[in-house]
């Protein structure tokens, strides 16, 4: 009962997909001023992406039994423990932890960045996630910065087109002035063009599971009430209390979207969940460490730099605050203080011959409204003569 859509591809080929599940519901506060149409609501529930040559998951339990203790991630199809350092995946590609509870940001090397904060809806013993897609800040990365989506849910709008493209490229023009016309041409036309088919899924699946196990291709129902088979449509709250609930959100179209999502759910952890993703989009940062030199000859000296910027080009400012260094997990001296480029620097003599993950974390100084980040580099050191 849950449907697969491709949200995002590029030309460099990045992809991003997510999964959906329908919520069975007796309420609809009205018609969205885009389409014009008040349809059935959906909440993601997992999504995948390709990171350069590495195919990522973040999903439910594959056996379906729900588990609030969290969801799973996979690399490449194994089972993977994301640490305080993250996920090296190569060529610049990294999956770290943010500041929300089980959130993750994917960094592409093409200079985007995956944000998902992920919320367990008890009554409904069901994760749902907030996704969210921004460019690297351009001081973060080097290279030309990328343009917009070409493809997917969220690929650019041609001028005259009211939607996307459809794979293809073919626009799908103005919008119909007829309800039942833009319905057809949203949902059947353009949203089914971009549904994960079994060839090009991104997702795991547990034997004997497919992407037609994950296909309702009746929803979203043209008009409201929204009903399920066997399912108790969810309980709606008032405005006022969906308003009270989201009144954290400084976003104007954000706490839109957040005091729809609570209203018509009657679920007021979705507000807790744009409150968590508010505070990573507002202060994640990015630290990369580089040495010097690689390899060294033992004795020789070596220096590594440290380097904590604006995880996005949403945020301003440069962090300020100290850097830990640390050598196969031991701190490494004292936290050296950031100077006025973001950079901390550390030089030793001491590293013995072998492999070394040299990592640095960054924490922020007292009232910053930056959150902490951690990032590692490999260094090798030749055997003595």
């Amino acid at each position: 009962m849950l449907r697969s859509k491709d949200v995002s591809r590029d030309a460099t080929g990045v992809e991003i997909q997510t999964r959906q599940a329908p919520i069975a519901t007796t309420f609809n506060p009205g018609a969205n001023a885009h389409t014009g149409l008040a349809t059935c609501v959906s909440v993601n529930t997992a999504v995948a992406a390709r990171v350069g040559k590495r195919r990522v998951t973040y999903q439910p339990n594959l056996d379906g039994v729900p588990d609030p203790s969290g969801l799973q991630l996979r690399v490449d199809g194994e089972l993977t423990t994301l640490g305080p350092g993250g996920i090296d995946l190569g060529n610049g590609g990294r999956i770290v932890p943010t500041g929300a509870p089980g959130g993750i940001d994917v960094i592409f090397p093409e200079r985007y960045v995956l944000t998902v904060t992920p919320g367990w809806w008890t009554s409904q013993s069901k994760w749902y996630l907030n996704i969210g897609v921004a460019r690297v800040a351009d001081d973060v990365m080097s290279g030309a910065a990328p343009g917009p989506p070409t493809g997917g849910l969220a690929g650019a709008i041609l001028r005259g087109s009211w939607l996307p493209t459809l794979p293809d490229g073919t626009s799908l023009g103005p919008r119909p002035a007829a309800l039942h016309d833009r319905y057809v041409d949203l949902y059947q036309k353009f949203g089914e063009s971009w549904r994960v088919n079994a060839a090009g899924s991104l997702f795991d699946y547990a034997p004997g599971t497919s992407t037609d196990t994950f296909t309702l291709k009746t929803w979203p129902m043209e008009k409201p009430p929204c009903v399920l088979p066997e399912t108790t449509p969810v309980t709606p709250l008032s405005l006022r209390v969906a308003q009270q609930a989201c009144r954290g959100i400084v976003d104007k179209d954000t706490r839109a979207n957040c005091v729809y999502d609570v209203r018509v759910t009657g679920e007021r952890g979705f507000a807790k969940t744009y409150l968590a993703g508010q505070r990573v989009l507002s202060g994640s940062t990015t630290i990369t460490v580089r040495d010097d030199r690689d390899p060294t000859k033992f004795g020789e000296p070596v220096t590594f730099v440290a380097t904590v910027a604006r995880r996005t080009a949403r945020l301003e400012g440069v962090p300020t605050g100290s850097v830990q260094f640390t050598v196969d997990g031991k701190k490494a001296g004292e936290p050296v203080r950031l100077d006025a480029r973001g950079r901390a620097v550390w030089k030793t003599t001491d590293l013995e011959p072998g492999k070394h993950d040299v990592a640095a974390s960054y924490y922020p100084s007292s009232g910053s409204v930056f959150l902490p980040s951690t990032s590692s580099d490999e260094h090798v050191v030749a055997e003595r003569y």
